[in-house]
């Protein structure tokens, strides 16, 4: 009797709240999207009815039996019955913190877990593989809530706001299954908002959270990843890495009772907009981002190139700008900024900043310019020449309109940033740039972890490369090595070094993970077999230790001409036979065919009779020989641009071809070269265009006339000639 009454009891009590059902399916609205710093004003219902995450096996049953295995629009913890536990959405007009709106948000928590219950809303990029919300310009993330009446149960549900971060997470998935270990979750970090739902709220509260892993459980403080749930990843927060977002309705009642709630949420907005840096050379490396840099000036360009242990400290290294040619009175390096950088609101207040030193300097000044949309701003600077480093920091604010441009400079969207040497005299002179950023930027000088999973796959005369990015990192590039023999150097420094391995790509971009090595070797197709190599170098520069392919790979290498070192009895005389006769295997470039593989043409270049060429090449310990055996339908020569009638160039390196491929013109140990052949005109272009034609070394036919077809072209010159 005593027992009955007792449950009877029970059951008065607990009919004496009201519970609504669950509403499982949601209605498109007119909310579209929102600029930043906005997320999502809750005026509407989104247009799109999963912007509130779907759970399709049941909102707690998950991929395990029991629970509620019906869907919904929001997730309840595992042993919930079935519309025990629920998030109810709906958006008023008349209850509003801002805008013309708020989300009205009817919850039920079934407390049935140890620690209680939760029922949540769950917000995923739409773009499941490659989307993310970058939220690292700002401080802080914010949002309000009111709560006009009390809950069923004071003190007993707690609100958090909590984030998805993916920044570690490969082959993202939304959806649970046995095994993962989280991984839909990514790096779960939690927020705590205190106090917890307990007497109505006369007012909207604000909820700020600076965006930091504040490590403890006041929201105040950052976010908390507790490891309770998702991975463990870095162990970074990651804010330019935001997967997703929950409002998350936790109790703590154990004793399997419901508590409810109606709260309205509304105003989810980023807060406290930071001084984005943006780094150019950091003494170590050049970001990704800025890709390789380019260099220009009148015959010679000027060249940035990465000189280890050279920097301010023997530890750190420094960008060497080798000044191009002065004909233009100007030549400069710097970058291609791709994507763009919006510098919209660093502009006004932020600083470009940067060390340089040189013994010498004999132009007049340099100026710093950046490029975006259709206008130039410059900023130019005079020169210290003591040999000793001089730190320089320029107001971006300060720059003005130069290089033939008076506006349409567009902040949101800077494309080039270079340095321009202004003046004469100063071709082949050397400045040396260090610690080149804006802001104050935060280095991580931890080494990225080795790749792995490099393998290699045979096609025809190519192998393709593939790896596997590395965990953790972003804005981490690639270097790809081969070698004939399984690599000894453990150190990227030593790696590098190595001139008996072959460069296949440097700066492979991530999420690329792969790259086709072409495989070449003199004169007729062999098997070869080659080891690949992968190093890692992370945002800042760190590289990791080397990694390898365990066992080499085979496969069919393209024979390919190379230079004879057995020329024939060479004549300036317009006559090819000499070179046909010698047995000497010319290269071939047409529309057909090419001795390269795949044949490339530029413009309108309708068949080989439109235009194709035999090249030999010869060399003795005197003199190198080239012997052109042309088809052109129309030779044409007359006034204009050079490049742009029936010319030839030639560019040739006279070095090993093992190692770095040059991407610029070199000199000393391993020199380039450029010659030109136009007409009865030949020169040289290394630094400056020198004619040839008439030089006592040199010996030069070219037996193309206006009008006629095809040309024979040929050419001596003395080697030592070349040194000078």
């Amino acid at each position: 009797m005593k027992k009955s009454l007792i449950s009877l009891l029970t059951l008065i009590l607990i009919s004496s709240f009201s519970f609504a059902q669950p509403v499982r399916t949601h209605t498109a609205g007119a909310w579209t999207g929102d600029t930043a710093p906005m997320i999502n004003s809750l005026n509407d219902a989104s247009t799109d009815t999963s912007y509130w995450q779907y759970f399709g096996w049941g909102p707690s049953a998950g991929h395990l039996a029991g629970g509620d295995s019906l869907g919904g629009h929001y997730e309840v913890n595992i042993n919930a019955f079935q519309d025990s536990g629920y998030v109810n959405v709906s958006y008023v007009t008349d209850i509003k913190a801002e805008g013309t709106g708020s989300m009205k948000l009817d919850i039920s928590v079934h407390g049935t877990e140890g620690w209680g219950g939760y029922s949540k809303l769950q917000h995923m990029h739409p773009d499941t593989a490659n989307g993310f919300y970058d939220w690292s310009k700002y401080d802080t993330v914010s949002f309000q809530y009111y709560m006009p009446t009390a809950p069923s149960h004071a003190g007993a549900i707690e609100l958090r706001f909590n984030v998805l971060e993916y920044s570690d997470v490969t082959d993202p998935t939304y959806i649970p299954a046995d095994g993962d270990a989280g991984k839909p979750l990514g790096e779960f970090y939690y927020s705590f908002t205190v106090p917890r739902l307990g007497d109505a709220t006369t007012d909207w509260v604000t909820v700020d959270i600076p965006l930091v892993n504040g490590e403890n459980w006041n929201n105040e403080d950052g976010f908390y990843r507790t490891g309770w749930a998702g991975i463990g990843g870095n162990e970074k927060f990651d804010t330019d890495k935001i997967k997703g977002f929950t409002f998350e309705f936790s109790g703590n009642l154990t004793d399997s009772t419901r508590a409810s709630a109606t709260v309205y949420i509304d105003n989810i907005t980023l807060k406290g907009r930071k001084l984005t840096p943006y780094v150019y050379f950091n003494g170590k490396s050049f970001p990704s981002d800025m890709g390789t840099p380019f260099g220009w000036g009148d015959g010679a360009s000027s060249s940035l190139e990465v000189v280890e242990g050279a920097g301010l400290t023997s530890q750190t290294n420094a960008a060497k700008w080798t000044l191009g040619g002065d004909g233009w009175t100007v030549t400069g390096a710097g970058w291609n900024i791709s994507p763009t950088h919006d510098m919209s609101y660093e502009w006004m207040k932020d600083s470009i900043q940067f060390q340089y030193k040189t013994a010498k300097y004999s132009g007049n000044n340099i100026r710093l310019q950046y490029e975006a949309g259709a206008g130039k701003l410059v900023h130019e600077l005079d020169i210290v020449t003591d040999d000793a480093w001089h730190a320089v920091k320029l107001s971006l604010k300060d720059f003005v309109y130069g290089d033939n441009t008076t506006s349409g400079f567009d902040t949101a969207a800077v494309k080039v940033f270079q340095f321009i040497a202004q003046g004469s005299g100063y071709t082949g002179e050397v400045i040396y740039l260090t610690d080149i950023w804006t802001g104050a930027p935060v280095f991580d000088w931890i080494a990225p972890a080795a790749v792995e999973n490099i393998d290699a796959i045979p096609g025809q005369y190519t192998n393709a490369v593939v790896w596997d990015d590395v965990a953790g990192e972003s804005g981490e590039t690639y270097d790809v090595y081969a070698s004939r023999k399984a690599f000894t150097d453990t150190s990227a420094k030593l790696l590098a070094a190595n001139t008996s391995v072959d460069v296949v790509a440097t700066g492979v971009l991530e999420e690329v993970m792969s790259v086709y090595h072409d495989i070449t070797i003199p004169l007729s197709d062999r098997s070869v077999q080659y080891y690949y190599a992968v190093i890692c170098t992370d945002s800042n520069g760190n590289k990791s230790i080397v990694s390898q392919t365990a066992a080499p790979t085979y496969n069919f290498a393209r024979g390919i001409p190379t230079m004879s070192l057995t020329p024939p009895a060479f004549a300036a005389d317009g006559d090819i036979s000499e070179w046909e006769a010698s047995g000497i295997i010319p290269l071939k470039m047409g529309v057909s065919s090419n001795s390269m593989g795949t044949p490339k043409t530029i413009g309108a270049v309708d068949d080989d009779a439109d235009a194709s060429l035999k090249l030999y090449l010869a060399a003795d310990s005197d003199s190198l020989y080239v012997g052109v055996d042309i088809t052109d339908n129309v030779f044409n020569v007359g006034a204009g641009n050079w490049w742009e009638q029936d010319a030839m160039e030639l560019f040739i390196g006279l070095y090993d071809q093992r190692g770095p491929k040059h991407g610029a013109v070199k000199r000393g140990a391993e020199p380039d070269y450029k010659f030109a052949f136009l007409g009865d005109s030949a020169f040289v272009e290394f630094g400056t265009s020198t004619g040839l034609s008439d030089k006592s070394y040199v010996t030069y036919a070219n037996s193309g006339v206006n009008g006629s077809p095809d040309a024979v072209i040929e050419f001596s010159i003395n080697l030592d000639s070349l040194a000078k």
